[in-house]
């Protein structure tokens, strides 16, 4: 199955039209909340989460959800775009604590949460902490707030025995995530790492997600057991995909275009595929000048290069490019047993998603 080419509509303009409808969902959501306490600060902390939450993002996993809906659903309605911002939320929450984790103070090129919270109390003229702490502590406690609001958008007006199953879900792909996380965060630590080991990181890490948000969506639209084992399959190699280029453009990525820091993984000593297949095939030099860079959090930029002609030099990073178009290859092939279930439409949506992050620059 090849990607559909829509003269009058790309890829991206699709994604684009449907985050609008996303962003004006996640808006109405804040607005129409009742838990309000009467409390300034409470008010501030959470109108800090929604300016956070709409500053950026591509809105991917709850178009996923709304796209598998749209095409198994007998009958299309708007209700689906309110729990879709479950997974939207539930993103956000890892990628607040993420940063912290990570010890990143950006975030789509504006301030990670806990930074904006340190900057919060610097203005602020607060006492009793210190800047970092005080946003750490904020930080915490705002991944965790997201979280539940996430669960908060799964009270929808679709049968309660649905939303039960939804929310198992849901609960799931919180505990996938958590888990990656756990063995990437232990990585660091084992002196070494192998494909397999890394590979089932990221299809926890990432990839839970995005089939969670593929299989909420089918169960909105009351999809058979093997249209889900098809969406499993698909999701999974596209979670793949995407992390591999997640890890190129980690360290080689424009930053002015990712909003992140390239050099970040680097000196955080993450062992990412690029790290992993450089170690492989690396010569006696090249072991000792990554073994002195990886981790050192005061590289300085001419070190970082360093790295990078290394994951070149080694072929890793043309390994790692050669896997994603691998796993996007596995992904479509999942698409095709798909094609007397799903309309034609969608189909072809998720198929251009795939061709969309094999070139995606951020």
């Amino acid at each position: 199955m090849q990607a559909t080419m829509n003269p009058s509509m790309t890829f991206k303009a699709v994604l684009t039209d449907e985050a609008r409808n996303i962003n004006d969902a996640i808006k109405h959501f804040f607005n129409t909340r009742n838990h309000t306490p009467g409390d300034a600060f409470v008010d501030t902390y959470y109108k800090m989460i929604e300016n956070y939450i709409l500053a950026g993002g591509k809105r991917l996993r709850p178009f996923l959800l709304v796209q598998t809906f749209k095409g198994l659903a007998e009958n299309f309605t708007k209700e689906i775009y309110r729990p879709s911002l479950s997974v939207e939320f539930l993103h956000n929450a890892s990628l607040i604590h993420d940063d912290i984790i990570d010890r990143d103070d950006t975030r789509r090129g504006n301030p990670a949460f806990h930074y904006m919270f340190k900057n919060f109390y610097d203005d602020h003229g607060y006492k009793g902490s210190t800047p970092s702490h005080f946003g750490n502590t904020m930080g915490i406690l705002g991944g965790d707030s997201t979280f539940f609001l996430g669960l908060e958008a799964l009270q929808t007006s679709f049968p309660s025995r649905i939303n039960e199953k939804i929310i198992a879900l849901y609960c799931q792909a919180y505990h996938q995530i958590c888990d990656g996380v756990l063995m990437e965060m232990n990585f660091i630590n084992l002196p070494e790492v192998s494909v397999t080991q890394y590979l089932k990181m990221i299809e926890l890490k990432t990839g839970a997600l995005i089939e969670k948000s593929l299989l909420m969506g089918a169960t909105f639209a009351q999809a058979s057991r093997e249209i889900k084992e098809f969406l499993s399959s698909f999701a999974i190699n596209l979670g793949k995909a995407f992390q591999l280029k997640d890890d190129v453009l980690g360290s080689f990525g424009d930053e002015t275009i990712t909003g992140k820091p390239s050099d970040g993984d680097i000196k955080d000593g993450k062992k990412t595929m690029l790290l992993l297949k450089s170690l492989e095939s690396a010569s006696a030099t090249q072991l000792t000048k990554l073994g002195s860079i990886i981790g050192d959090h005061s590289a300085k930029k001419e070190n970082i290069d360093e790295v990078r002609s290394i994951f070149k030099e080694t072929g890793a990073l043309d390994y790692c490019m050669n896997q994603v178009r691998y796993f996007s290859d596995l992904a479509i092939r999942a698409l095709t047993n798909l094609e007397d279930h799903f309309h034609s439409k969608e189909r072809g949506i998720l198929a251009d998603l795939v061709s969309y992050n094999l070139h995606r620059e951020k």
